[in-house]
């Protein structure tokens, strides 16, 4: 999807489609500027379509509303590639082992996926698979930071104590537990509303009122907040480490490069915090009729309350400039809510399940930890959500914000890149 104009914005895209009458298919000639996984057999992309019967010969559609979704296999039955050069290999910070390039396209045969003209909206059933693709693994790169932080406090000795023993180096490790045991919560449940809509009729009235539209809500909010806890806590899991956690052969900096990616593709935090705004303003009546996980939390206080409330007030701000300046932290304050209320229905199922097998001091541990973590997460929510959203529709603040930035008459000093 990438190009060079256009980064986020789509609808810049240069890249063009020909209908090609000999061969019956769409000739795709442009460039992209980020393509990873080039080595794969087949692509989808967006392109813009010529149009076949035009008023004007050769004319297009100009914006988003002119691309279409394409398939195309990167080579053919030769074996040469369709119509694609590798213009470069791109040189990043992580994710080395996955080849990203910058491409050149010249005459790709390809084939119109969906109607003309609707390619975004056809993509964003991919954009829904590959936002939760990262939301699962940031969820298990999490796990991965809590483990080796445990095993490492279980072996190291400070001050005459191992680390697990140290209460402030314990009270670190048992808030990363909490980070990614929320965050697992929150992207399971996900993966399970993604398996109800590929699986299920799509026409049934759960899944076409409330899983589709729910789901296109949640797949950014996921993302956005995944990526920022882990690679916040890839940064802690180093600094549990300490000196060694720096050094190359832990794997830790390995793991932090490969993770921060996942804060910048498939969308930035400002990006996807902006399509929630989009999105959210619509399905508005599915979010009132929530699933019955979420409906049945019931101990996370006022918090459901007052993101509520402040729906109300986020979609009849009139001002563009508002809306987008309190889409940030109305994201993750969704985010945070969220999780808090699938952390309390599952520590009720934990609580149920030791209840019906009575002795059994693991699973009695298992829920005494479920009902634990729903607490602390719970317990200071409506100051966390108050702060994220307390500047909704503020004009002042926005105001303020330009000041600091230097958008005013009076800021002559700037700074060379």
């Amino acid at each position: 999807m990438t190009e060079r104009p256009g980064g986020s914005d789509v609808g810049r895209t240069e890249t063009q489609a020909v209908w090609n009458e000999e061969l019956q298919a769409w000739s795709i000639s442009g460039f992209k500027w980020f393509s990873s996984a080039t080595d794969t057999d087949v692509t989808m992309l967006l392109a813009r379509t010529h149009d076949p019967t035009p008023a004007v010969p050769g004319s297009m559609r100009e914006g988003s509303k002119g691309l279409s979704l394409y398939f195309a296999r990167v080579r053919d039955d030769q074996g040469n590639l369709n119509g694609v050069r590798i213009h470069r290999l791109k040189n990043k910070v992580g994710t080395k082992a996955l080849p990203t390039a910058e491409l050149e396209l010249d005459g790709m045969v390809a084939q119109l996926v969906g109607d003309q003209y609707r390619g975004v909206k056809n993509i964003s059933a991919l954009l829904n698979i590959t936002r939760v693709y990262c939301g699962m693994g940031c969820t298990a790169a999490m796990q991965r930071f809590v483990l080796g932080v445990k095993e490492y406090a279980r072996r190291r000795e400070v001050f005459g104590a191992l680390l697990k023993e140290q209460p402030l180096h314990l009270a670190t490790i048992a808030n990363m537990e909490l980070q990614y045991r929320a965050t697992s919560q929150f992207t399971f449940f996900c993966v399970a509303m993604l398996g109800r809509i590929e699986v299920l009729d799509n026409n049934l009235p759960d899944v076409k009122e409330r899983d589709i539209p729910l789901l296109r809500l949640l797949t950014p909010i996921l993302k956005v907040w995944s990526a920022k806890n882990a690679f916040a806590m890839s940064q802690e899991a180093m600094e549990c480490f300490g000196g060694q956690g720096y050094m190359e052969e832990t794997g830790l900096g390995r793991a932090m490069r490969d993770i921060l990616v996942n804060t910048i593709w498939e969308g930035t935090s400002n990006v996807l915090s902006l399509d929630v705004l989009r999105t959210v303003r619509g399905i508005i009546a599915p979010l009132k009729d929530q699933p019955h996980c979420i409906k049945s939390a019931q101990s996370i206080g006022e918090s459901l309350d007052l993101i509520s409330n402040h729906f109300t007030t986020y979609v009849t701000l009139e001002t563009r400039k508002l809306l987008e300046a309190s889409a940030r932290g109305l994201t993750f304050a969704m985010a945070d809510v969220i999780s808090g209320a699938l952390l309390c229905e599952h520590s009720a199922w934990s609580d149920g399940k030791a209840k019906a097998r009575p002795g059994d001091t693991i699973v009695a541990t298992e829920a005494r930890i479920d009902r634990i973590v729903a607490q602390r997460w719970c317990e200071d929510l409506d100051r966390k959500i108050a702060y994220q959203i307390n500047a909704l529709g503020n004009e002042d603040k926005y105001e303020e914000d330009k000041l600091m930035f230097g958008l005013n008459d009076a800021t002559t000093v700037t700074s060379k890149l």
